[in-house]
């Protein structure tokens, strides 16, 4: 009788099973190998495409550049504040005298600047120093819108077109330069007082706010350096 062979011996004398597997893995890896470089053949250009589409878009579109304008503006006030250690008190020869002349820009001035409102009394005058020649006070120095309260808040905002306002106080001064609109000026601090000096529109500048915050004097600065 011939002899029975087992079938699983059989198929493993004609085939190598581990050779086998070991050829199915790399027709695989082949495979897959050719998939993925079809893939990044066709996908890298349109990535590079599409990124250059969306920087022509963002860059011609808009609402982009508004948003862009506006980060620009966001960033428009820097703000240093020199503080002050001692201020010195001076005596000053003049008087104030109501304001007279009619100016337009005078009266517009007037009406845009922004005080916080429990500043609720005003006064505009005029300073006046002594001509040398006529022993009168004769000579405008400077222009003045005072506002304020019975709080001692209150807000100075001095100016004129020819000469530098004179004050009744002295400090040395500091280097350190803010920017308000682009308008350059130095912020001093003394205590419960901040003092500020520039040059805008022709005329030159000098405020003295006391017991308001920076807040509140930047939005007045803000109110007339457009």
């Amino acid at each position: 009788m011939p002899k029975k062979h087992n079938m699983k011996a059989i198929f493993e004398s004609n085939f190598n099973a581990q050779k086998m597997r070991t050829q199915i893995l790399k027709e695989l890896e082949r495979k897959n190998n050719n998939y993925m470089n079809k893939i990044l053949k066709y996908a890298l250009p349109m990535c590079v495409i599409a990124m250059i589409c969306g920087v022509l878009i963002i860059n011609n579109n808009p609402l982009f550049l508004k948003e862009a304008e506006k980060t620009t503006q966001d960033i428009k006030n820097i703000i240093e504040i020199n503080q002050l250690k001692s201020i010195s008190e001076k005596r000053i020869d003049a008087i104030t005298r109501d304001i007279n002349e009619k100016s337009d820009w005078l009266d517009k001035l007037k009406d845009e600047i922004i005080v916080p409102k429990d500043l609720d009394k005003s006064s505009y005058y005029g300073i006046y120093t002594k001509d040398n020649k006529t022993k009168k006070y004769t000579i405008l120095n400077c222009y003045v819108y005072e506002y304020y309260n019975e709080l001692y808040r209150s807000v100075r905002i001095s100016f004129s077109k020819n000469n530098k306002p004179i004050r009744d106080y002295g400090f040395s001064e500091l280097n350190s330069v803010s920017k308000i609109n682009n308008i350059e000026l130095k912020i001093y601090q003394y205590e419960k007082t901040y003092f500020t000096e520039f040059k805008y529109n022709g005329y030159n500048f000098d405020i003295e706010v006391n017991n308001l915050n920076l807040e509140e004097l930047v939005k007045i600065l803000e109110s007339i350096i457009k």
